[in-house]
């Protein structure tokens, strides 16, 4: 696994092109750019159906949450 493995801290949002997502070793990773990113297993089925598309993945104190961003429409 990357030894620049990225975990989000509770109530960190990441803003990211559904590009690349793998499951590593258990694990399920999103690559972006050089950052790899570890989110639970269980998102990984669901991110790969978003692929192409502009998503953000905020971590809570209990979970993770994701939405889709509509095209043409700027991030408040």
């Amino acid at each position: 696994m990357d030894a620049r493995l990225y975990c989000l801290q509770p109530w960190e949002e990441l803003s990211v092109p559904a590009d690349k997502v793998e499951v590593l070793e258990g694990n399920c990773v999103a690559r972006i750019g050089k950052l790899s990113v570890w989110l639970p297993t269980g998102l990984a089925a669901q991110l790969e159906q978003l692929k192409g598309k502009r998503i953000t993945i905020l971590r809570t104190d209990s979970d993770y949450r994701f939405r889709v961003l509509e095209e043409g429409r700027d991030e408040l």
